[in-house]
């Protein structure tokens, strides 16, 4: 920047004046922007997430909730900050399925930009078992049971002698063999699952085993 000075004693002309000039230079440092916000890329089973985002002196920002097939430059912020505290704290309301959020931090010469992505999942996970029979499968202490599930979430079936867990795969369904107490009774294989969200589920079907006959 520039500095002038000049002699304006009064009652006389006065030719004394002085120019001085000086360079500053702004530390980019300063005006680094930082976000936290661990659930960016997860799967979440609230209404709102956090986000948390440090700025500079005199930086705006705005969050953007980006709908899919939207164009970003055509929405209005869903959140706007004028320059003040340096670290902001917001709660962004979430739509069930993917939500996608643009973050825009003025910086010193340009505006920092971030994406960041979260999925909702607050649906009940789907479980369900059925038993393979067959016209001897009743006289046997280990039983063909398969089911459907929901890709990706946690999966344990049990009985009381026998017990697996697994993920279950993209095609959302299974098949395994589990054992039953080889006593002639009707007996209860059960499953739970929970999903990545942590919806929860359960259920259960009862099986017969009959003795041979003499």
């Amino acid at each position: 920047y520039k500095r002038q000075a000049w002699d304006s004693t009064r009652g006389q002309f006065n030719e004394n004046y002085i120019s001085e000039c000086q360079t500053l230079t702004l530390e980019p440092s300063l005006y680094s922007s930082a976000i936290w916000a661990d659930w960016d890329g997860t799967v979440v089973g609230t209404e709102t997430v956090t986000l948390v985002f440090q700025r500079g002196p005199a930086q705006w920002a705005n969050v953007t909730h980006v709908p899919a097939d939207s164009n970003v430059e055509q929405l209005t912020p869903t959140h706007s900050f004028e320059p003040g505290v340096n670290f902001v704290e917001v709660k962004l309301q979430l739509d069930e399925g993917i939500n996608e959020f643009y973050l825009e931090v003025d910086a010193l010469d340009h505006v920092q930009t971030y994406w960041l992505w979260v999925e909702r999942d607050t649906i009940t996970p789907v479980i369900e078992l059925y038993e393979i029979t067959n016209r001897t499968s009743n006289l046997e202490s280990v039983r063909i049971i398969e089911g459907i599930c929901e890709p990706r979430a946690s999966v344990s079936v049990w009985t009381v002698v026998s017990a697996t867990s697994f993920v279950c795969r993209p095609e959302g369904n299974f098949s395994l063999q589990l054992g039953i107490p080889a006593n002639a009774s009707w007996h209860i294989v059960e499953a739970t699952t929970i999903d990545l969200g942590g919806n929860s589920n359960s259920t259960n079907i009862e099986v017969l085993y009959q003795e041979w006959l003499d």
